[in-house]
């Protein structure tokens, strides 16, 4: 409870303090606990401990899609694209559930990924019409955060095909979409 409170509260260092304490202390964890620790540590931009976190769980516990959509969210904090790759595959893989969060988080990492970021935005955005997924505003507000160094096509094409769909724009999406319209870098905004 303390660690997602910390978490909710964006205070991941001291969520990640009290995973460390915990694994001191206690005999057990239960799948919830790993989870929230991936989400902590991908917050804190450590994957080196967010793949022990990972390994520790999959051999403690049997593939959820809570642990696979941890490590993703872990991986869009990172910019991981292979580890969201992967963890799509093993979504698929599993036949555990693929929905709208998962792509969309996949396509968030890309935001990390440097000046070809566009281009594997694009192939986890082909996923939704794949599996017969809606894309929402939150998806293409990830779209358009990849499209930053992309082809000015790309973001307009984007807003153009949410409209199509009846998704109207929120603050957040708009932001963003100045962002990359206007080809301005994340990192330093």
């Amino acid at each position: 409870a303390v660690m997602n409170a910390a978490l909710r509260c964006r205070k991941y260092a001291e969520g990640a303090t009290c995973y460390e304490r915990c694994r001191q202390t206690c005999q057990e964890f239960d799948e919830p606990v790993f989870a929230t620790a991936l989400k902590i540590f991908g917050r804190l931009q450590q994957p080196e401990k967010v793949r022990k976190i990972w390994t520790k769980a999959k051999e403690k516990f049997k593939l959820s899609e809570m642990l696979v959509s941890s490590s993703l969210q872990a991986a869009a904090d990172e910019g991981d694209v292979q580890t969201a790759a992967a963890m799509l595959d093993l979504l698929n893989t599993s036949n555990l559930e693929i929905n709208v969060l998962p792509i969309t988080m996949a396509i968030r990492s890309c935001w990390g990924m440097g000046t070809t970021r566009h281009r594997a935005a694009k192939y986890f955005w082909d996923l939704f019409p794949k599996f017969g997924l809606k894309p929402t505003i939150v998806s293409f507000t990830a779209l358009v955060g990849s499209y930053t160094g992309a082809p000015l096509e790309y973001v307009l094409s984007a807003k153009v095909e949410m409209e199509s769909l009846g998704i109207h724009p929120d603050r957040v999406f708009a932001e963003t979409y100045l962002v990359s319209l206007l080809q301005l870098d994340f990192s330093r905004l």
